[in-house]
């Protein structure tokens, strides 16, 4: 049997209930457990009282963080896989490129989901290391 977590929300019952079907049709048993946020997933991961994790970026990199056996992600959901993120700024600011960021203030997705943030985070810190070579 293969126990899959993630974080409690309504949607997610009905995604795990159409995993659960598509294992099954394939011959693997699948049970599912909820957790009240993604720290409690990335927990029980790390001390294996599941198999897989439905994780966001950042529940990624914490696991990935605490593991001493590397681990790996085997699957995304079809909808993210052309996923982007967009700069916007008003035209009034003279920003056209990610150079003229530099000393300005901004704001990057909800304060309270630290997932939305991490590969914007990510793309900004590569594109300043870029801009010092």
């Amino acid at each position: 049997m293969v126990r899959l977590g993630g974080a409690a929300s309504p949607t997610y019952i009905s995604v795990f209930r159409g995993l659960q079907t598509h294992f099954l049709r394939h011959g693997i048993e699948l049970d599912w457990v909820l957790y009240s946020d993604y720290d409690a997933v990335v927990e029980a991961f790390v001390r294996r009282e599941i198999d897989l994790a439905w994780n966001a970026p950042l529940a990624y990199v914490k696991i990935k963080r605490r593991l001493q056996d590397p681990c790996r992600v085997v699957a995304m959901r079809d909808v993210d896989i052309n996923f982007t993120t967009h700069f916007i700024t008003h035209a009034s600011t003279g920003i056209t490129a990610v150079e003229d960021l530099k000393g300005k203030r901004g704001r990057l997705g909800e304060s309270r989901i630290d997932a939305g943030r991490v590969i914007t985070v990510l793309f900004l810190a590569t594109a300043r290391a870029r801009s010092r070579a």
